[in-house]
Parts: structure tokens; sequence; C-alpha cells
């Protein structure tokens, strides 16, 4: 593994926006040993959180959606082919425990678009899963 997962849990806590009570998601894009970009979620990001659990037509959702962290980094990355890159996943619940970061559905087809060499996400045991 390119760093522990200790490594991985200190830099997404020292990331975390203090005292906002969500969960926070660090990706980290590394290609082979060298960091290239760690993108972080923004805002509250699942659908759950919005008001009515939906979004009508022509309501204004600026303040409401947010950025996932896998999306951030791959646009701090600048790059389309990121096949050759290795990215980690890693979040840290409103309890500052690790926690499940398998990507959504929306951020694997995304993930799939770019490509990608490894994927690993942080699992409810404190475990750093691959992603097949």
């Amino acid at each position: 593994m390119i760093w522990s997962l200790n490594r991985f849990y200190e830099v997404a806590l020292a990331l975390k926006p203090a005292d906002n009570g969500l969960a926070h998601h660090c990706t980290f894009a590394f290609h082979k040993k060298k960091l290239l970009a760690i993108g972080v979620n923004t805002r509250k990001t699942s659908p759950r959180n919005l008001p009515n659990r939906y979004i009508t037509r022509g309501q204004d959702v600026s303040g409401m959606v947010g950025t996932h962290s896998e999306l951030s980094a791959i646009i701090k990355l600048g790059m389309e082919d990121c096949s050759h890159l290795t990215f980690v996943n890693i979040r840290i619940d409103n309890n500052g425990r690790l926690a499940l970061s398998a990507p959504c559905k929306g951020c694997q087809n995304l993930l799939r678009q770019v490509g990608y060499k490894r994927l690993y996400f942080s699992s409810n045991c404190g475990n750093l899963l691959p992603y097949d």
C-alpha cells in the first residue's frame, strides 16, 4: 500500500472542517508513490439530505448540492485519462471513526469513464478494501 491506513486517516482528519457535524470523505490520487491530488466532499451531497428528499423542476439547488470527493480529486488532477492512477477513498464519520466509503453509483460511473489502475475504500471495520 502507498500509505498506511493511519496516515490516510490523519490527513483526512486534518482536512475535515471543524464542527460541521457531517461525515467527511477524502479521495487521494496517486501516481506510483507520488500524491497528485486530494479531493474532499463539500456540503451535504446525498439526496437524502435535501429538503423533501427530491428536487423539483426549477428549484434553486445552489446552496444545497455539493461535490463528491472523487469528482473533486479528478477536477484537481485536470486529466481525462486517469488509468495509470491509484485512488483511495476515506470516510470519517461525525464521531471521528473510519466508515464505509465505497463510491456511489455516480462516482463509480465517473471513475470508469476516466479510468484507474487501483481503487481502495475504507470500511466500517477500519480496513482499506480494494474496489473490483
